[in-house]
């Protein structure tokens, strides 16, 4: 590589200056998180997804993590209850689907539905 030159840059034999594929196929396999201040408004203003037995306000809860302290994606929030938002933290995620007959994954598709819904609703 050239001095001077950053290392996502380098002057192939012509002359050309380009970005270095190695790094651009690294960046580029890394999972990318997407994150939306709109969509989990939008979930938030859901019905818990324990349905009656709710109580208080509802949160966009993450099934996933991203890793230490990191958020997965915003699409992999459902909307739940303060209450039931501490008891899927205390018990679990796979004892609490047992305890309250639900699949968390499914609650993701059924909330992305309802925003779009609420979303793109016609007039």
């Amino acid at each position: 590589m050239d001095e001077g030159r950053g290392e996502a840059e380098k002057i192939d034999e012509g002359g050309f200056m380009g970005p270095n594929m190695e790094e651009i196929a690294q960046y580029l396999a890394k999972p990318k998180m997407w994150h939306s201040k709109k969509y989990r408004e939008a979930v938030r203003k859901l019905p818990c997804c324990i349905g009656e037995r709710c109580h208080g306000d509802v949160v966009a809860h993450h099934i996933e993590s991203g890793g230490m302290r990191i958020k997965c994606d915003d699409f992999k929030t459902v909307p739940i209850c303060h209450k039931h938002h501490d008891e899927v933290h205390r018990l679990g995620k796979a004892t609490f689907q047992a305890e309250y007959g639900i699949d968390l994954a499914e609650e993701i598709w059924l909330a992305m539905r309802e925003v779009i819904k609420l979303t793109f609703k016609e007039d």
